[in-house]
C-alpha cells in the first residue's frame, strides 16, 4: 500500500506517494480532530488519478478518493499534545471491489496488531498502557469530554 496526502499540488510531478515508514510525523494529530490529515491509500501498481482544481488562471492538482476507485482514505490520528490521543480512520468511500478488499486488509491488520476492540474502535498496546492518563478523543479535542471513548484498564 503507498499513501498519498491530500493537498494541492502544483504540478502532476510534485505528487508523491509515500510508504507508512515515510509518512510524516505519523502518531501526531496537527489539528486534533478525527478528520485530520486525510490521505488516499492506494495498491503500489496502481496508477494514480489526479483531479485538476482551476484557481483563476492557475492549475492545481489533487489526489481524492472518489477519482481513484481502488483506493480508501484514511484520516491520521495520535497525539493532540501530551494530554489528548485522537482517533484515526480507514474509510472505504468508494464500494468497488478494490476498495473492499483494502478495507479488509486494514480490519485485518487492525484485529491482529491492536490490542483491544471498544465499539468501532482499536485500541493498541500502547493506547490501554496510557488509559485513564489521556484523553480518547473519537471527534474532536474541543469536543466535551463526555463524548470521549472510555477505556477501562
Amino acid at each position: 500500500m503507498e499513501f498519498i496526502k491530500y493537498e494541492f499540488y502544483d504540478s502532476l510531478d510534485d505528487i508523491k506517494r509515500l510508504t507508512v515508514d515515510t509518512i510524516p510525523n505519523l502518531g501526531t494529530s496537527q489539528y486534533g480532530s478525527h478528520v485530520d490529515r486525510p490521505m488516499t491509500v492506494i495498491r503500489a501498481d496502481e496508477q494514480i488519478i489526479a483531479d485538476e482544481v482551476h484557481q483563476g488562471d492557475i492549475t492545481r492538482y489533487t489526489v481524492k478518493n472518489i477519482y481513484n476507485p481502488g483506493s480508501v482514505t484514511m484520516w491520521l490520528g495520535g497525539f493532540y499534545g501530551t494530554e489528548c490521543l485522537v482517533e484515526g480512520r480507514v474509510d472505504a468511500l468508494n464500494k468497488t471491489e478494490e476498495a473492499q478488499h483494502l478495507m479488509k486488509l486494514f480490519r485485518k491488520y487492525f484485529r491482529r496488531n491492536f490490542a483491544r476492540k471498544v465499539g468501532f474502535h482499536y485500541i493498541g498496546q500502547e493506547g490501554l498502557s496510557i488509559g485513564g492518563k489521556v484523553r480518547f478523543v473519537p471527534i474532536d479535542v474541543a469536543s466535551p469530554p463526555g463524548y470521549d471513548l472510555k477505556i477501562e484498564v
